[in-house]
């Protein structure tokens, strides 16, 4: 029937999975998102592993321009104690956060990070033997415009 027509939205870019390589013990993660297109989060994973010695740790990720200015910093809050483990995924189109002890699911920041920014971890209170494994990121990728 005219005028009964419906219409699905279809993004448009396609998916970019990035396996981000392990740090290594007492060390940050840092992606550099590549030139010529900009990207959109769809999913963020990581699993991060605390050593022995006591010390509450707190996890950040961190969005920076091609000048090393932060644009953004985000946490899930839930501090981290000796021994523990989080699995912290972050997804697009979620409207809701779950908090367990050795889970966190959050919603991905919705903005354009054009190529050259990067995006890294930050923790504070990281500790020698603390470590950042199964980095994964999901994301859209679209070519630039000029």
């Amino acid at each position: 029937m005219p005028g009964n027509q419906a219409f699905v939205p279809v993004e448009v870019g396609f998916i970019v999975d990035v396996t981000i390589a392990d740090p290594g013990a007492g060390n940050e993660f840092i992606y550099t998102f590549p030139d010529g297109y900009l990207y959109k989060f769809e999913l963020i994973s990581y699993l991060y592993s605390c050593d022995a010695n006591a010390s509450d740790r707190l996890l950040f990720l961190c969005l920076q321009d091609s000048g090393a200015v932060v644009f953004a910093e985000w946490s899930n809050y839930q501090a981290l104690s000796a021994s523990q483990q989080l699995l912290l995924t972050q997804a697009k189109n979620l409207n809701y956060i779950t908090v367990r002890s050795s889970r966190c699911v959050l919603k991905c920041p919705d903005c354009w990070i054009p190529g050259g920014w990067q995006l890294f971890s930050r923790t504070e209170n990281m500790q020698v033997g603390d470590t950042y494994t199964v980095i994964r990121l999901l994301l859209r990728s679209y070519r630039e415009q000029n």
